[in-house]
């Protein structure tokens, strides 16, 4: 936070896009950096993630799921098999 703040970049900005990602991951100093979107429509949340490498711009790895499920089963369960198959698959 601090370093964004000294960077100029509005954390409470909305970074939505692969171009915002790589200016952010840049600000830090990482070689790549994790994203994620959550939506829903109707009964239907769709989860994506993706791994950003900042050098190049190119996504390294995604994941995606959509779940018609509770939320808290979202974040409880089906994000922490998401991330660990992100992660493994890097």
């Amino acid at each position: 936070d601090k370093i964004l703040k000294e960077q100029g970049f509005q954390v409470s900005q909305n970074c939505e896009n692969t171009e915002c990602a790589i200016e952010l991951g840049k600000l830090l100093s990482v070689k790549e950096i994790l994203t994620g979107s959550l939506s829903q429509i109707g009964q239907v949340y769709s989860v994506q993630l993706r791994i950003i490498n900042t050098e190049t711009g190119t996504i390294v790895n995604e994941e995606f799921l959509d779940c018609e499920c509770e939320f808290k089963e979202i974040m409880a369960s089906k994000l922490q098999t998401m991330l660990s198959q992100l992660i493994h698959q890097t």
